[in-house]
């Protein structure tokens, strides 16, 4: 189904409703064109968005982070405390990957059937729009014919008062909709930004940050990263020399 026209069709329904507003000179018609303005939209970009929702292919993302769990187990010989928090990490990431593939398809769906809402008001827009063009015109005739204009006065405060809980209506499920929309989008947001702390909270080695002064690295398969103390150097700034340990 084509959205693309859809924006400039709410446009133009604004357009021709405000011009009929003016004829008619009816606060009715002027609180239908300002219900019509509220709902313009474009239906187009929601349905283009839904097709980027559903493009991601998350589950490509799982597989790759476990091919480079497995990487460096086997090829850099990873071992101890510091991959297990390693490998719980990934397996929570994983898991919420999970929970964002189902929120990313949910979000792709409402802004699809978003878009059908919309699209179908841009052309209940363009219909209201055309019927006040009909009653503007229908008045400039009564104008030239007094013994109608009363009847037609009645007949026209009816039929505006209809279009007005009509729009109003349909601008209320609008709404609606949108705001699905936004508490989808929103659990989205929330979601991913807690998926990208899971690794900012690993502790890579378990005995702290080492003083590199006084101290090196090498690697315990039991605990993972150890580090170790190193021969300290004596600089003996007076005597114009360097002293090491064990040497005269």
């Amino acid at each position: 189904m084509a959205y693309e026209n859809d924006k400039d069709m709410y446009i133009a329904a604004v357009a021709l409703a405000t011009i009929a507003a003016g004829v008619l000179r009816r606060p009715m018609a002027f609180s239908i064109v300002a219900t019509l303005g509220l709902m313009v939209s474009d239906p187009g970009a929601m349905n283009a968005a839904a097709k980027e929702w559903d493009k991601a292919d998350l589950d490509q993302l799982k597989r790759e982070i476990t091919e480079l769990k497995e990487t460096l187990r086997k090829d850099g010989k990873w071992e101890g405390e510091a991959f297990a928090a390693f490998d719980a990490a990934v397996l929570k990431f994983n898991d919420e990957l999970g929970n964002a593939q189902n929120l990313r398809k949910g979000m792709g769906d409402a802004l699809d059937q978003t878009a059908l809402v919309y699209h179908v008001g841009a052309i209940i827009a363009m219909s209201v729009a055309v019927i006040m063009q009909a009653l503007a015109a229908l008045s400039i005739v009564f104008l030239a014919h007094p013994g109608g204009k009363v009847a037609f006065e009645v007949a026209l405060t009816g039929v505006l008062n209809s279009i007005d809980k009509a729009v109003k209506a349909m601008a209320k499920k609008k709404m609606t909709a949108a705001g699905v929309v936004a508490g989808i989008l929103y659990g989205v947001a929330t979601l991913q930004d807690n998926m990208g702390k899971l690794f900012f909270g690993m502790k890579a080695m378990p005995e702290g940050t080492p003083e590199f002064t006084k101290a090196g690295l090498t690697y315990d398969p039991a605990s993972g990263l150890k580090k170790t103390e190193l021969p300290s150097l004596n600089m003996n700034l007076n005597q114009g020399g360097l002293h090491l340990p064990g040497l005269p």
